[in-house]
């Protein structure tokens, strides 16, 4: 919670001005790892997480553009990366956790959420992201419906 809210301070340099600031992490992953948390450790403080982030609206991300991406690409990626990744990262079951989150928060209308499906060919996802970022779909405000 305190990096977001340093995140937001940083942003006030920005105000007024058209910009897309893009995070790897928000704290909707915070949110989504205290939902599936309940599951792995029978630790269930999601609802309190999600009533702090009530009282803070503006630490919320105006638009999640969530990235799925399957079980087998998870460990493919891994080996392909030979980078150092917790086990529970890799897990189908914690993944299966975090992907019925991002489907609670899409059911729930929590936040504004554009889901990508990963799996596809690497170029598809790249535009599909870039997009995103270019169009006034990055406004909530401004989005159509869908």
């Amino acid at each position: 919670m305190d990096l977001e809210r340093k995140r937001h301070e940083d942003m006030e340099q920005y105000k007024g001005k058209p910009y897309v600031m893009v995070m790897d992490r928000s704290v909707i992953s915070l949110l989504g790892f205290r939902y599936v948390q309940k599951y792995f450790s029978g630790i269930d403080i999601f609802e309190e997480t999600k009533a702090v982030l009530k009282q803070e609206k503006n630490l919320a991300p105006d638009l999640v553009v969530y990235l799925t991406v399957g079980d087998n690409a998870i460990k493919q990626r891994r080996e392909l990366s030979q980078r150092n990744v917790g086990e529970l990262f890799v897990d189908p079951e914690f993944n299966k956790r975090l992907r019925d989150f991002f489907d609670w928060m899409i059911e729930h209308k929590e936040y504004p959420i554009i889901t990508i499906d990963t799996e596809k060919p690497l170029e598809q996802v790249k535009t599909e992201v870039t997009a995103i970022a270019d169009s006034s779909e990055t406004d909530p405000k401004q989005r159509k419906k869908s």
